[in-house]
């Protein structure tokens, strides 16, 4: 089992460097990103997208008692909505960037867990 967590941490650490020195090019240069027109300002888009990702990998990780299951779910996907919601593009690109990394890896090691 920690041999695929390391092998995971070890694919996603290279696009997570690129893509962060990527934001970081096109933030200096004020320019655009994919459908993002300037990484620098918020992006209403982003912003949910990266949401919804966040809100997908705590459904998808370990289940609280079911009377926490709701607040769990709820409180760190409205932070991240307030929080993303004034911060620039890049740092929600970013975020949801590893968020989805996050995901990926969690359903790899649950299909391939061996309790």
């Amino acid at each position: 089992m920690y041999r695929l967590t390391l092998i995971a941490l070890a694919c996603q650490a290279p696009v997570l460097i690129a893509l962060y020195s990527a934001v970081s090019q096109v933030v200096v240069l004020g320019g655009r990103f994919a459908w993002i027109r300037d990484i620098s300002q918020p992006n209403v888009i982003l912003t949910i997208i990266v949401t919804g990702i966040g809100a997908l990998g705590t459904i998808l990780g370990p289940q609280p008692s079911a009377e926490n299951r709701t607040l769990m779910v709820l409180l760190p996907t409205i932070i991240t909505m307030i929080v993303l919601w004034k911060m620039a593009a890049g740092v929600a690109l970013y975020w949801g960037m590893s968020n989805a990394f996050g995901v990926a890896q969690g359903a790899l090691v649950k299909r391939y867990r061996t309790d």
